[in-house]
């Protein structure tokens, strides 16, 4: 156990060497679960089983990818369109 949580540091501090190099696919990531957590709901999510849980979270995340792929398509600026459809979602 010792020796896997040695190995898990020892990635980490490459990887934080590497932090730059990340920064835009992080942001990308972070927008896909903003957008799931504000248009689609996820952080409101009640499931009763693993499976299904899963299952629902897959669906979000994979529609939340969707979006922002749209959204970078179009080129509209995602800061401003993900709360504002988040705001929308509340008037339907």
């Amino acid at each position: 156990m010792l020796g896997e949580f040695e190995e898990i540091l020892q990635k980490t501090i490459k990887w934080v060497e590497n932090y730059d190099d990340f920064k835009d696919l992080r942001g990308k990531i972070e927008h896909i679960f903003k957008a799931a957590k504000m248009i689609f709901g996820m952080n409101e999510m009640h499931v009763y089983y693993r499976k299904h849980c899963f299952w629902k979270a897959f669906i979000i995340l994979y529609m939340s990818s969707l979006l922002c792929q749209f959204i970078e398509l179009n080129e509209i600026n995602i800061n401003r369109a993900i709360p504002l459809l988040a705001q929308n979602r509340h008037f339907s």
